[in-house]
């Protein structure tokens, strides 16, 4: 259960028994569950959120209602310049630090903060760049996460481009099969060009 020490027994009886010892025992007999302990399902929960942050092809940064840092991804770190990863590099990572002194478009954070909507999207003009900001509230006015896209890389648009593709496709896959009735070949000649544009090895 990951409690190696003494300072691992949190004994927060939210498993239902009096002290991490008690649960330990009930486990061994079969009597309780693993998922019962709620500590260790929120340390892995934060573990595999954290490896799906960095596996992001997109820059990602988790700020709170004091805009502050508290995690981000490394393409997040690169989308700061230089300096930025300078400084991160030197403190081996940007948590703890000011939103404020990062990027210049901290105040779409403190308004999302601010107004607690649930998701929010804006274009940003910056350093001749072409970025889409999305930020989503974890927790309303407490901590949000920020996804920041450069809308002006090529394999980026080229995601974007397949995927309402994919989207048009799937959508219309019952009109799809009529005219495919219809016109025999031609329909399916046409579903397979588009899916030659998403995926160009396919043949």
């Amino acid at each position: 259960m990951g409690k190696r020490t003494k300072a691992d027994e949190l004994n927060c009886s939210g498993c239902g028994y009096d002290n991490c010892r008690e649960y330990a025992v009930a486990l061994l007999d079969g009597k309780a569950e693993r998922e019962m302990c709620i500590s260790q399902m929120r340390k892995e929960a934060q573990n595999q959120a954290s490896v799906l942050l960095r596996k992001m092809p997109y820059g990602v940064v988790l700020v709170d209602e004091n805009l502050r840092i508290v995690d981000t991804n490394a393409k997040f770190i690169d989308f700061g310049g230089e300096e930025i990863t300078m400084i991160s590099d030197a403190l081996g990572g940007l948590a703890g630090a000011d939103l404020r002194k990062i990027v210049s478009f901290h105040k779409y954070f403190a308004a999302v903060l601010a107004s607690g909507e649930e998701t929010s999207e804006f274009d940003i003009r910056e350093d001749k760049r072409n970025l889409k900001l999305s930020i989503i509230s974890i927790r309303p006015n407490k901590l949000v996460c920020g996804i920041i896209q450069n809308m002006d890389d090529s394999h980026l648009m080229k995601e974007i481009i397949s995927e309402k593709i994919r989207e048009v496709i799937k959508q219309n896959a019952e009109s799809v099969q009529r005219i495919a009735y219809i016109l025999g070949e031609s329909a399916s000649f046409t579903e397979s060009v588009l899916n030659t544009v998403i995926d160009p090895d396919k043949k």
